[in-house]
């Protein structure tokens, strides 16, 4: 598994736990797009945290 983000950048170690984590889905093969996002108070989210850092995750498995 390894974790890049929308520039194509390999974030496979500041995301180890994301690429570690992603084992364990049953497939041979995967592509898993998402986003990374920061709990907040009130059950919700805060994504403008990360956007703040400019920090946007895609995630591929591949073969390494």
């Amino acid at each position: 598994m390894r974790v890049f983000n929308r520039r194509g950048n390999d974030w496979t170690k500041r995301f180890g736990k994301i690429a570690d984590d992603a084992w364990h889905v049953a497939a041979g093969s995967a592509i898993v797009d998402g986003e990374v996002v920061v709990p907040a108070k009130g059950r919700t989210t805060d994504l403008s945290v990360l956007h703040w850092h400019g920090i946007y995750v895609g995630c591929r498995k591949t073969k390494t």
